[in-house]
């Protein structure tokens, strides 16, 4: 009948999967620590099925497929349970790499602050230098105008300056600094030179 039939189907099912986990378990692969308990457990389990399965068959039909569907259930959740232990394992593996990774950041952040603050200053004595110019003239407005402050476009265009090339630049090249600091992409000594004039990065 159908339920006969559903039986001697998942049987074959069950072999089949047993067949295909003993030759993945003999690849070679290095079980985890953490799981060789639930493989323990999955084993013992497969034992008593195999051993219990004989006598079922002497059983009415409806109870060979109840106990055949209380065995793949078990099966179902140990290997679920391999999974989820598998998956702590590899997240704490992560995490110690992600915490050994935040402090060589925090290492070699502070050795390269370390270093611009002890060269700084030779770094701006090169006057050759594109960046040190429209360092030197922002340096010259703040002193004039105040610390903090810098030139707007709405200033140019209050004073009819609309048209004077090198504050136009000037501009674009703080909100140039600007962009640089938000990435992480500004040199320290860059940094610590435009605080030195109480720049402000998020002037909104």
């Amino acid at each position: 009948d159908d339920s006969r039939n559903t039986f001697l189907l998942f049987r074959a099912r069950s072999k089949s999967i047993q067949t295909t986990t003993l030759k993945t378990s003999n690849r070679g692969t290095q079980t985890p620590p953490v799981c060789l308990e639930v493989l323990k457990q999955k084993h013992k389990h497969r034992s008593r099925a195999n051993y219990d399965e004989e006598r079922h068959q002497t059983l009415p039909t409806s109870t060979q497929v109840a106990y055949s569907a209380i065995t793949a259930a078990q099966e179902k959740k140990l290997d679920a349970k391999q999974k989820l232990l598998e998956a702590r394992e590899a997240l704490q593996k992560l995490q110690r790499r992600v915490l050994e990774a935040d402090n060589t950041y925090n290492i070699a952040q502070h050795d390269d602050q370390q270093i611009a603050q002890r060269h700084i200053q030779s770094l701006l004595q090169d006057t050759g230098d594109e960046w040190n110019r429209q360092y030197q003239r922002l340096k010259t407005y703040t002193e004039e105008k105040g610390w903090g402050t810098e030139p707007t476009k709405k200033e140019l265009n209050n004073n009819d300056l609309s048209h004077d090339d090198s504050q136009m630049e000037l501009i674009n090249w703080i909100s140039r600094q600007r962009h640089l600091y938000r990435y992480e992409e500004l040199e320290s000594y860059k940094i610590l030179a435009l605080e030195q004039i109480k720049f402000i990065w998020n002037k909104r």
